[in-house]
């Protein structure tokens, strides 16, 4: 009896390195779904191996939707996923083992291995790399299925990666060479990061189909210049505004700490680095300004800083009000440079309206951008139109008030939103809602966890962030984040589509504008 031979490719969601990239779309699809087509043949069985953990449901309704094959076992054990994924399987089957992130592959590279493999009696293998010149992630591993039955896993690490304990133990190790023609050892088609994804979309994107072969795509490869500033790349994280407050102090409802400065630098490097440029900030924030400053000179960073100045109520009624609010811009410009500071907003319209003739007639002679941070649509009313280059208000899914500015947008002026988590109430944990709305707020939250089904968003923070990217009248949208993980998982939403005209009619029809809950400044009246 001949035995089976079986490729099983891992895949997972919550990837570190970037999250959710196995469902970054290529080509109109998944990412994994490209490679999944590309390696499927008559002449082996493909299985799909994921986790049973929570964050894998997503994959898996589509792997059911499309009718494909998978397993969903151990999240961190992967060994234990492989094992009880074979339990049907004999001995002498043979597997080969490949992960989502290697899209290069194809059906034609795997049946040469299996070809190599069965010419020789080793129990277990991989392709050699270095010796192929091959670029790294054109990679699997094959085997017999009672060797990785055999070699069990003795530490955490060889249960997350399958196979060390195989190459630790194991004397005789087939070392297979499937070589190319060209030398691309030095070059790297795995999927692991942004810039990754930016190249090996490209590079499929510009063939305009799935099916290309492994060679032609190393080739192309090797020819590849990175330009992850390119507009196709930059177009859709444009309207991302980092916001910091995180980096300088506790934000939001239940954040309980400060971001690590490591990941302050780690954020804002990427972010030049990919060309997401405007970066939001206040002098009220802790020692933000002073973090981004010390960044921007050290790298030499091409990033657009918008800070604020925040008055106390004492300070607004204060004669010397003018004074404090001029010395707040001059200590901004001292931490961040003149040059980086692409505007200033005033923090307090109350401040403005106290001080209307100084900042309609006197402001002009200061060359800086001037923009004011809004907290209720009447202050939109009262404010001068000629000053202002920006605006900056409140607005998500349960605050609509500004319906009536972003539908009649005045010319030359921007619009930059903020609070689209509503400072993270809508990921609370149940024990930090105010118990005054606690009820209400929870019945809102089933409601929009339908609307993510029904409109098959991923999950509460698509819905949440492409409802906002829907109005195009929006130039940026403020979004905290609480490390480097968080920061990169922003990429995938913003590569998701925005919801449908039709489908915002809805959820506003559906959804009730409480004050209680979009307004921060009254949860705290509500606590008890």
């Amino acid at each position: 009896m001949q035995p089976k031979k079986i490729v099983l490719l891992q895949v997972r969601t919550d990837s570190k390195r970037l999250p959710k990239k196995c469902l970054f779309p290529i080509l109109g699809m998944p990412s994994f779904l490209i490679l999944y087509r590309r390696i499927i043949c008559k002449e082996f069985k493909t299985i799909i191996l994921t986790s049973n953990n929570k964050c894998d449901d997503y994959l898996v309704k589509i792997l059911k939707e499309k009718n494909i094959s998978f397993f969903r076992g151990d999240l961190k054990n992967v060994y234990k996923r492989f094992i009880d994924s074979c339990k049907n399987f004999d001995d002498q089957d043979i597997i080969i083992r490949i992960t989502a992130d290697n899209l290069f592959l194809d059906k034609y590279f795997l049946k040469d291995l299996f070809k190599k493999f069965l010419e020789k009696s080793f129990s277990y293998g991989y392709v050699d790399i270095k010796k192929s010149k091959l670029p790294l992630g054109l990679n699997a591993e094959i085997f017999r299925l009672k060797t990785l039955r055999f070699f069990k896993p003795s530490n955490c690490f060889d249960k997350e990666h399958v196979t060390p304990q195989i190459r630790r133990k194991l004397k005789k190790i087939g070392r297979y060479k499937i070589f190319l023609g060209i030398d691309c050892v030095d070059k790297s088609c795995t999927l692991d990061d942004i810039q990754d994804y930016f190249k090996i979309k490209s590079l499929f994107e510009k063939n305009k189909k799935v099916k290309i072969l492994w060679k032609d795509l190393c080739k192309k490869l090797k020819f590849y210049k990175n330009n992850f500033n390119h507009p196709s790349h930059k177009k859709k994280f444009s309207k991302i505004i980092i916001g910091t407050a995180q980096f300088g102090m506790k934000y939001g409802i239940s954040n309980n700490h400060k971001i690590k400065i490591d990941d302050t630098k780690k954020i804002l490097y990427l972010a030049e680095k990919i060309g997401i440029n405007n970066i939001d900030t206040a002098n009220s924030y802790g020692n933000s300004e002073k973090l981004i400053g010390k960044c921007i000179k050290k790298k030499n960073l091409n990033l657009n800083i918008f800070t604020k100045s925040k008055l106390s109520q004492h300070d607004i009624h204060d004669k010397n009000s003018l004074s404090s609010f001029t010395k707040n811009l001059k200590n901004s410009q001292k931490l961040i440079g003149n040059k980086r500071i692409k505007g200033f907003l005033i923090h307090n319209p109350q401040f403005y309206l106290k001080n209307k003739f100084f900042f309609d007639k006197e402001f002009k002679k200061i060359e800086v951008n001037l923009g004011i941070s809004l907290n209720q649509p009447c202050e939109f009313k009262k404010i001068s139109r000629k000053i202002f280059s920006f605006y900056q208000f409140p607005f998500n899914i349960l605050d609509r008030r500004w319906d009536f500015i972003l539908k009649k947008k005045i010319k030359k002026k921007k619009y930059f939103v903020r609070s689209i988590f509503l400072q993270g109430l809508f990921f609370a944990n149940q024990k930090k809602i105010p118990k005054r709305f606690k009820k209400k707020f929870l019945n809102i939250k089933k409601k929009l966890n339908f609307f993510v089904k029904k409109f098959k968003r991923h999950d509460l923070k698509d819905l949440l962030i492409n409802f906002v990217r829907s109005y195009k009248s929006i130039d940026g949208i403020v979004i905290g984040v609480n490390s480097i993980s968080q920061f990169k998982e922003l990429f995938f939403y913003f590569y998701q589509k925005p919801i449908s005209k039709m489908q915002r009619n809805i959820l506003i029809k559906s959804l009730p504008l409480d004050q209680n809950i979009i307004s921060p400044y009254k949860w705290r009246l509500s606590t008890k």
